[in-house]
């Protein structure tokens, strides 16, 4: 099963639950990180150390927003085809994820 956010919610994905904010990132990144309960070991992964704010979920089925420290990109240009294409970001350390698979440094958030 292809777990892309930009596969309709009929063949798998979660393409109708893109909610994008002004920020550029997308608000539902919950309901899309659950399609990885498969691939996901723990919901810890999720919660950046620096982020007293969140707690892991117990799982990945009940994961919800105030479970997730990074906001996920989503919609059309994130995707293989676009390496370079911003996927993830962590407001507390800066740190960019790409598509690729590679990270950088970016702007930490006044959070």
């Amino acid at each position: 099963m292809n777990t892309r956010p930009v596969v309709s919610t009929n063949a798998g994905g979660s393409r109708e639950f893109c909610l994008i904010g002004k920020d550029g990132f997308d608000q539902n990144a919950a309901l899309h990180l659950r399609l990885l309960a498969g691939a996901l070991d723990t919901p810890q992964a999720l919660v950046c150390p620096g982020d007293a704010s969140r707690k892991p979920a117990l799982n990945l089925r009940s994961l919800q927003a105030t479970n997730i420290s990074y906001q996920l990109r989503t919609g059309a240009t994130v995707d293989e085809t676009n390496a370079q294409e911003v996927l993830a970001r962590c407001p507390i350390h800066g740190l960019v994820l790409r598509v690729d698979g590679s990270i950088e440094q970016g702007p930490k958030s006044s959070l």
